[in-house]
């Protein structure tokens, strides 16, 4: 059963459809350091049909809604365009933002400066000032639970909390179910929304930021400025469908969904396996089961994250499965690290870059090769993580 990638809704600080980010490639704008990266101006309203959901879900939320709803107009998935239950939502979401509870925090807060017997009725009476939805808000699946609703979605509808690797981990499971004939069709992606101060403080305080100094620069793909990542919000979503459900909604593929796969080190923050035995063995696998050879691979996507050893251990990766003979190309300075939004938007970018036939120097890996070979049809798009999680997608131009 062949799986296609037939439409993809897009938001990032870049701009917010698929196409506009792939015409502004060759021209990226001025990065100067992290806020540029940031949405946390954007505002969802205009992209909602129902902008009732709005009262219900956090700023972060809504970024991924938003794509969602960009996607579906796209795609004009109108109800009925699949049977409900056939047709699956998979998202790939951030933690639960603890500012989404603020209201109660001031409420434990003013019951723990009271004496113990007016604890309680210190808290009861601060609580009385929060909205009866705010526990809502901080659910870290909103977006599953609304969107299944926006879509009419009722088959498969799955959620994925595992940091970088959330969005390519629900677009893997719901193309297997596809190809599985369990589903006609499903929308899968990822959302993230990490420059509120609480989570910002958490991922400087582990080392996880790129440092003042280099961030104030371009976001260098270069190991010798590279010492931490520059966190990006964004949402990317993409319509999913088996050839006849595609061509049924009279749809056109994108891409075509070869294989993936997700592996681990399970060796915890910044302690990732750099050596790169499990992600080595699961992708050499994994084409090898798909039917094709490292050779026919004409272009790879690295994530690039600007995390030293683990940006040296996917170009590593790449060279030693694919030698020098296929080109390289990375997001990372245009798009910044779009978390658990990440690995996804590349596939928008596909058909750009195989009709100009090289990697522009803005989405260049230094040393690796960037003219692309047109008779090499397939993509992989690597995601690794710092928790020792990596992830592959493995394309086919169409």
């Amino acid at each position: 059963m062949k799986v296609f990638i037939s439409s993809i809704g897009m938001i990032t600080a870049t701009a917010d459809q698929p196409e506009v980010h792939a015409s502004m490639i060759a021209e990226p704008q001025p990065r100067p350091d992290s806020r540029s990266y940031s949405l946390l101006d954007f505002k969802p309203a205009p992209y909602m049909t129902d902008k009732r959901m709005l009262k219900s879900v956090s700023r972060v939320d809504a970024i991924g809604l938003a794509a969602i709803e960009n996607l579906r107009k796209a795609a004009a998935l109108v109800p009925g365009a699949h049977s409900p239950a056939r047709f699956g939502l998979y998202v790939g979401a951030p933690p639960a933002s603890p500012l989404s509870n603020e209201n109660y925090f001031d409420a434990m807060r003013a019951a723990i400066a009271a004496a113990p017997q007016s604890a309680e009725k210190a808290f009861g009476g601060t609580v009385m000032s929060a909205r009866p939805t705010t526990l809502l808000t901080g659910l870290p699946n909103n977006v599953l639970c609304y969107a299944s609703m926006l879509l009419d979605a009722k088959a498969g509808n799955s959620n994925y909390t595992s940091g970088e690797a959330s969005g390519q981990l629900a677009v893997l499971q719901a193309a297997r179910r596809i190809k599985r004939e369990r589903l006609d069709a499903a929308v899968a992606g990822g959302f993230s929304g990490h420059h509120e101060d609480v989570i910002m403080g958490m991922l400087r305080y582990n080392g996880f930021l790129k440092q003042a100094d280099a961030s104030a620069k371009r976001f260098a793909i270069d190991p010798a400025v590279s010492d931490g990542t520059v966190v990006a919000e964004g949402s990317v979503f993409m319509l999913l469908e088996n050839e006849r459900a595609m061509t049924a909604r009279g749809g056109k593929p994108i891409a075509e969904f070869i294989d993936g796969v997700t592996t681990t080190s399970a060796t915890g923050p910044l302690l990732a396996d750099f050596h790169m035995a499990p992600a080595k063995a699961g992708l050499t696998i994994t084409i090898a089961n798909a039917g094709i050879r490292a050779d026919q691979v004409g272009l790879v996507f690295l994530a690039q994250s600007g995390v030293t050893a683990l940006d040296k251990a996917e170009r590593q990766l790449t060279t030693e499965l694919f030698a020098t003979n296929t080109a390289v190309a990375t997001t990372a300075r245009v798009w910044g690290n779009l978390m658990e939004a990440g690995g996804l938007g590349e596939t928008a970018l596909i058909d750009t870059l195989y009709k100009a036939g090289s990697v522009p120097d803005q989405l260049a890996v230094p040393s690796a090769r960037s003219t692309i070979d047109r008779t090499k049809p397939y993509v992989v798009i690597s995601r690794p993580s710092i928790f020792g999680d990596w992830t592959f997608l493995v394309l086919k131009r169409v």
